[in-house]
């Protein structure tokens, strides 16, 4: 089923770009080589002058292909330092202290047994309260595409003990809208929505696709409530369904107002773009704010404070346009016209963070090289010399390595503060994941050393 899923997401993404009113387009240039103080590892992901994040170690050799990697504290220390990877067929690895010397999982085990595949996987502190670091919820597909088939949502419970000794509890996923029960059969996504300042997720929120022709029996968006002291198969599923079509990616957002948002990526129906939806669910009520980066499918969505003026942006991930949208903030939800950028190549993934040490938000997106059997990392920087509120970004290839990168996770790996990436790598069927340690000096020009 997986490989149904991806096979209907590329066909819907797989048209020209519509470059409209709405979109700038911008092939971002190289970073400018100045004659500053260097680091002096050159090895991992490397730019001179601006990019130094070497490799920990060798790269960790896998059980099995990945599929997707999440970062986490999932031994309770407090810290984003952990790693968790799906295997196909269907095994999670947990490393948590990853010694890079003798790199150990701290726990394996099989999710499922009975022919259906694992789509995805989250980390979500979300039973015990959240007091025993972050749980795993992962995701399957059904088995036949009907209106009357169900996915389910599966919760791995951390236990305080890294899962030891845990079984995975899959729960069919049937919401109740406006009094009648309905399905999900193609859950693509989950994320954790809570309050400010809630120790642990209110509620699960998974985004729903569905088979062509039977939207009006489904849902787009399965809400689980969270009461700690209820079992996860006993929880309040409450269906969200209105006039979205086709969701197939989500992300949970938390703006100015506190206020916990779903940002979710969908199909408008005649349209050959995707769009955003920004979304406030209280109980069965729905509120959204439309936003249409219009450059086809939405592979994956992101978001941060990119223009450094204290509001949370967008990102959006175009695989098959070969590049990434950035939709700012100008005003408490209100958004300006989206940017483009590419790397020339078909993109993976993006992940958001701060990986030349001068305090700006860039953006680290794993992509294809051309005519060849290896991939690459793009650094997308901010110029250090931008005034809040605007974006500016140049780019160039950090690294190469051989094979697919199939994720791209941020986590302060060495606990210095700073954020490092690791990467999920398949290179013909031996898995792999290398982490790279933020070393940057922070010395480009305008950034005051």
């Amino acid at each position: 089923m997986r490989g149904r899923f991806d096979a209907m997401g590329r066909g819907l993404g797989a048209r020209a770009a519509g470059v409209g009113s709405l979109t700038v387009v911008l092939l971002a240039g190289c970073f400018p080589v100045a004659p500053l103080v260097d680091c002096e590892d050159r090895g991992g992901l490397y730019v001179a002058h601006h990019v130094c994040m070497p490799q920990a170690g060798p790269p960790v050799v896998l059980a099995g292909e990945p599929v997707a990697l999440v970062a986490g504290d999932f031994d309770g220390r407090g810290a984003v330092d952990d790693l968790a990877v799906l295997l196909d067929p269907d095994v999670v690895q947990v490393f948590t202290s990853l010694d890079m010397a003798a790199p150990q999982a701290t726990w394996s085990a099989a999710l499922l047994g009975d022919g259906r595949e694992i789509e995805g996987l989250a980390n979500v502190r979300y039973f015990d309260e959240g007091l025993h670091g972050e749980d795993l919820i992962a995701w399957t597909a059904a088995t036949a595409l009907t209106a009357m088939t169900t996915g389910s949502v599966l919760g791995l419970r951390n236990g305080g003990d890294v899962f030891a000794g845990q079984t995975a509890v899959a729960v069919p996923l049937v919401a109740a809208v406006d009094g009648e029960m309905r399905p999900c059969p193609l859950p693509n996504s989950v994320v954790g929505l809570r309050g400010p300042g809630a120790p642990y997720a209110d509620a699960l929120a998974l985004a729903c696709a569905f088979p062509e022709g039977t939207e009006e029996d489904l849902v787009d968006v399965v809400v689980i409530h969270n009461d700690p002291a209820t079992p996860l198969a006993s929880q309040a599923q409450v269906g969200v369904a209105g006039s979205l079509v086709d969701v197939h990616a989500a992300v949970a957002a938390a703006f100015a107002d506190g206020l916990p948002r779903l940002i979710v990526a969908h199909r408008p129906p005649n349209d050959d773009h995707d769009q955003l939806a920004i979304l406030t669910v209280e109980g069965v009520e729905v509120s959204a704010i439309e936003v249409a980066p219009r450059q086809g499918f939405i592979d994956q969505i992101a978001t941060a404070d990119l223009d450094a003026d204290g509001d949370l942006d967008i990102v959006t991930l175009h695989s098959d346009e070969r590049g990434l949208s950035i939709v700012t903030q100008e005003g408490p939800l209100k958004f300006t016209e989206p940017l483009f950028y590419s790397p020339g190549a078909i993109v993976t993934r993006v992940v958001a963070g701060e990986f030349t040490g001068d305090d700006g938000v860039d953006l680290a997106v794993a992509h294809v090289v051309e005519n060849s059997r290896r991939s690459a990392i793009t650094m997308f920087v901010r110029g250090p010399d931008a005034a809040p509120g605007t974006i500016d970004y140049s780019s160039a290839v950090v690294g190469e390595v051989d094979g697919d990168i199939v994720d791209l996770v941020a986590l302060d790996f060495d606990g210095d503060e700073r954020t490092d990436l690791a990467a999920a790598v398949v290179d013909g069927t031996v898995g792999t994941v290398s982490i790279y340690l933020h070393r940057s000096p922070g010395d480009v020009p305008g950034s005051g050393e």
